[in-house]
């Protein structure tokens, strides 16, 4: 149990708290405090935790990592001041399992320059405030199980819509895999809001299908890092839609495949389709595990032979195993 003389402490600069409780205050006094790390804590209650942040009145960088055994199902973070924010919860790691969508993440940061969000337990997230230079990486399931027989819930989908709205003014991302699932679900009755300050953005991609229109939504994208694995194949003519920022400001795309030979037929469509129409396009880089230099040499002379949109583009083919 951590002493109540704790919220008391003028000077106090950094704190780290873990696996510690935490009990209730009438006042707090910590106004020098610029670094809080709390990690699995026990909190009396909800108010705790939101009190303990809001009265901070020059915290710059924040990190809470929850499990399911805490009490705090509502994590509400409201400052003036913050810049830096880390949240986790992840459920593999308790012997509990809370399947309800009690579990919910509000943030109100206008300062906000980094956010990231790892969580498979949340079914909620509302970013009311991030700031326009913000670099966020997400890696959140909404609480479903199964991503790729995802129900079509009008509250899942709200809430990934909510969660978009609130990040749309971002202007560097990261998804992971899982995420992106999701938002692909939720691209068939929805449409992904416009991200206006967005200059680069990585993910990890299972299927090629709803990229085209997924970066329609990114008309200044200026930098694209795909990760494909396990992309599944499709004769879906996709490749006939191309949007703005193909045509207009794309500069930069890197694409990673940990194996040369599954779904490569699939890789070359995606490749082919990408040289051929980013017309400002100024380096394309592929990074492949190959079998050996004769596999490498095919690809190679492959890429080359595809007709490129931009004749400033420069290819560049890595193995993995020299990277």
């Amino acid at each position: 149990m951590i002493p109540l003389s704790l919220y008391l402490c003028e000077t106090l600069v950094s704190l780290r708290l873990y696996f510690v409780a935490l009990p209730s205050f009438e006042s707090l006094s910590l106004p020098n405090l610029k670094v809080m790390h709390m990690e699995e804590n026990l909190y009396a209650d909800d108010e705790v935790l939101l009190k303990l942040i809001s009265s901070c009145t020059v915290l710059e960088s924040l990190t809470v990592v929850r499990n399911v055994d805490e009490t705090v199902k509502v994590l509400r973070v409201r400052s003036k001041t913050l810049n830096s924010l880390k949240l986790v919860l992840d459920s593999s790691k308790s012997w509990y399992n809370d399947d309800s969508d009690d579990w919910e993440v509000l943030v109100d940061a206008p300062r906000l320059n980094y956010l990231s969000l790892e969580d498979d337990q949340s079914a909620s997230f509302v970013i009311s405030n991030v700031a326009s230079s913000a670099k966020v990486e997400i890696d959140v399931s909404f609480n479903v199980n199964d991503i790729w027989d995802m129900d079509e819930s009008i509250e899942k989908f709200s809430a990934v819509g909510k969660m978009l709205d609130g990040l749309s003014i971002a202007r560097d991302m990261t998804i992971s895999g899982t995420t992106l699932k999701i938002i692909s679900h939720y691209m068939s009755f929805e449409l992904v809001p416009c991200f206006p300050n967005m200059i680069r953005l990585q993910t990890k991609l299972y299927t090629t299908d709803m990229l085209p229109n997924f970066l329609e939504s990114f008309p200044n994208l200026q930098s694209l890092v795909l990760k494909l694995e396990g992309v599944r194949y499709s004769d879906t003519m996709w490749f006939s839609f191309v949007p703005k920022c193909l045509q207009t400001s794309l500069e930069y795309v890197e694409m990673t495949r940990p194996n040369c030979g599954a779904g490569i037929q699939m890789i070359r469509k995606l490749v082919k389709y990408l040289l051929e129409n980013s017309l400002v396009l100024k380096k394309f880089t592929l990074r492949l595990e190959c079998d050996g230099k004769e596999q490498e040499s095919n690809v190679v002379k492959e890429l080359m032979g595809f007709r490129r949109c931009s004749s400033s583009c420069v290819i560049n083919v890595v193995r993995l195993e020299d990277d």
